[in-house]
């Protein structure tokens, strides 16, 4: 009678160790990922910079040093502080915590981030093409999204992966605005875009949109909404004319007077609007990722 007893109090014991085991699992995957955004989010900051420089140095390079030497020296300082940030919280960040595609990666994005200071020395003596020197931070900044979007492996709840997948996709859309930033800024300088300066520029207003699109079908109401202020603010709406000008008549050189640095301004102020969302997006990521980890914490210690 003991023994039969037994079995149901067994059983159930058996089910709730199993359960707790699911929580503590849960709680430390989440533990871990919130290291991950808080790294995603400083990377993204660095990006941001980054993407600022590439255009800078687009449109010195491109105007062969005439232009543009005083704010790349600037945008630069800005770079750096948002390196240093960087590395001070990778002096404690574990990536030994997880797997062996993400420490590939990481160690693949560190290698070149360390040649941020030779390129840079190649541009002040213009012995780099503003398409190579473009090309440099350009994979460079690609290596940090990589790195971002792998986020969503490590992540079995759908909320989380939904997150991530959209926010990935949004710096992507980003990241491909400062390309554009950064080739438009080299056409508009030189007075007159090359055949394959134009494509490049023609491809990446495409992969933008593509980006976004794939953004938006993962975005949240409210999250729809701030993106839609921006892309109808007015300087994303001059960025289209500016667009339409070079499509245009940027082969023969027709610019209609719009000079680099022109260029170059207006878009910034787009990007400026495309990094509030990004911040808003990290936030609402951050938030999700702490409610579910409370409640994951309650079941585990109830």
């Amino acid at each position: 009678i003991l023994l039969v007893a037994a079995v149901p109090f067994l059983v159930a014991l058996f089910f709730s160790t199993q359960l707790v085991m699911k929580e503590v699992t849960v709680v430390k995957q989440l533990s871990d990922l919130q290291q991950l955004t808080t790294l995603s989010v400083k990377m993204a900051g660095l990006v941001h910079e980054q993407q600022k420089e590439r255009g800078a140095t687009a449109v010195f390079v491109g105007s062969m040093g005439g232009k543009f030497r005083s704010e790349l020296l600037a945008q630069r300082t800005a770079t750096n502080t948002k390196r240093e940030e960087l590395k001070a919280f990778l002096s404690t960040f574990a990536a030994g915590d997880y797997d062996a595609k993400f420490n590939e990666k990481y160690t693949a994005w560190l290698a070149t981030l360390e040649k941020l200071n030779d390129t840079r020395g190649q541009v002040d003596e213009l012995s780099i093409s503003a398409a190579n020197a473009i090309a440099y931070y350009t994979g460079l900044n690609a290596q940090n999204l990589d790195l971002i979007a792998y986020m969503a492996n490590l992540s079995q709840d759908p909320h989380i992966v939904t997150s991530i997948v959209g926010y990935a996709n949004f710096m992507q859309g980003k990241e491909r605005a400062g390309i554009e930033r950064a080739v438009g800024a080299s056409g508009f300088a030189a007075g007159k875009f090359q055949v394959s300066v134009l494509d490049k520029f023609k491809s990446l207003i495409g992969a933008q949109a593509t980006y976004n699109d794939i953004f938006l079908s993962f975005a949240t109401e409210g999250q729809k909404k701030t993106y839609n202020e921006v892309m109808n603010g007015d300087a994303a709406k001059e960025v289209e004319r500016m667009r339409g000008v070079a499509i245009a008549g940027g082969l023969e050189g027709n610019l209609e007077g719009i000079a680099g640095s022109q260029w170059f301004d207006t878009i910034t102020k787009k990007i400026r609007g495309l990094k509030q969302i990004e911040d808003s997006l990290a936030n609402d990521l951050t938030a999700l990722m702490g409610g579910i980890a409370d409640k994951a914490t309650v079941s585990e210690q109830s």
